[in-house]
């Protein structure tokens, strides 16, 4: 063999070595994740449960108030592991509407005491907890029976 022949024969060795080493790290770190993933799972399950399927209330911050509905951004559901890169949960934004029958109260924070207030007294940037009487997991938009504001 001459030199061109056996550095061209050596290289193509260093090519096939490296991307069996890429394919080898990608096919290791698959299944590593499948198989602790899988091993993992039930207790993650234990420590982060899955939301309830019934919810009845949110809180959340006031983004709008549009004649008698509320623009509320609250933590996605579906978003409630944590995340390993410390980044914040994703938000959603939902829409309560404010009926004839919705209770609206401001709980003072250091006595406990409530008292009736109207929607005008509620502003952009307030964090509330808005109920229903029905399951408002997923829906977008929904009627309020109370909501409450801590202050």
């Amino acid at each position: 063999m001459d030199k061109k022949t056996t550095f061209i024969f050596v290289i193509l060795i260093i090519i096939a070595l490296a991307v069996g080493f890429v394919a080898g790290q990608w096919q290791g770190k698959s299944q590593g994740t499948a198989e602790v993933t899988q091993k993992l799972q039930p207790l993650i399950n234990t420590v982060f449960p899955e939301p309830p399927s019934y919810i009845g209330n949110f809180t959340g911050v006031i983004t709008g108030i549009s004649g008698a509905t509320i623009a509320l951004q609250i933590n996605d559901i579906t978003d409630y592991l944590p995340h390993l890169d410390g980044s914040p949960r994703k938000t959603v934004t939902r829409f309560a509407t404010i009926t004839s029958a919705t209770k609206i109260t401001s709980v003072d924070g250091k006595t406990g005491t409530a008292t009736t207030i109207t929607l005008q007294d509620l502003k952009v940037g307030d964090a509330i907890t808005v109920s229903s009487d029905q399951n408002i997991r997923d829906l977008q938009k929904f009627d309020v029976t109370e909501v409450r504001i801590v202050k």
